[in-house]
C-alpha cells in the first residue's frame, strides 16, 4: 500500500508531462492500466515464491523497499518541497518517517 501511494505524485507528473506531448487519454490509461496489471502480476507471483523466507530475510527484503521508498521521496518529492514551502519540511518529513516506523511497529505487535 505505501509504495502504491507512493507513486501517485510519481503518476500524476508523468500523466501531465505526457498530456503535455500530446498523448490521448487513451494512450495514458492503457499504459497506467497496464502498468498497475503487472504490478499486480509480479505482487502475486512474488508472494508464492517469498512466503517461506526467514524472518531475517523478510526484514532485508523490507528495509530494500524502505530505502527504495526513502529514496524516491529524496529524489522527486524533498527538493519541490524545500522550493515551493517553509523551511520546516525536512521536520515534517522525519515525522512522517518516524510515524512510519511506529504505526510499522504497532502493526507487528498486535498482528494486523
Amino acid at each position: 500500500m505505501a509504495l502504491a501511494l507512493s507513486n501517485v505524485p510519481e503518476a500524476l507528473s508523468g500523466t501531465a508531462g505526457m498530456r503535455l506531448a500530446s498523448r490521448s487519454a487513451i494512450y495514458i490509461l492503457s499504459l497506467w492500466g497496464a502498468i498497475m496489471l503487472l504490478s499486480a502480476a509480479t505482487t502475486t507471483v512474488s508472494f508464492h515464491f517469498l512466503s517461506g523466507f526467514s524472518t531475517e530475510a523478510t526484514a532485508v527484503l523490507k528495509a530494500y523497499g524502505a530505502g527504495a521508498l526513502i529514496t524516491m521521496t529524496a529524489e522527486t518529492m524533498i527538493p519541490e518541497a524545500f522550493h515551493n514551502e517553509p523551511r520546516y519540511s525536512g521536520i515534517l518529513t522525519a515525522a512522517g518517517f518516524a510515524t512510519l516506523i511506529l504505526v510499522g511497529d504497532v502493526a507487528d505487535r498486535t498482528h494486523f
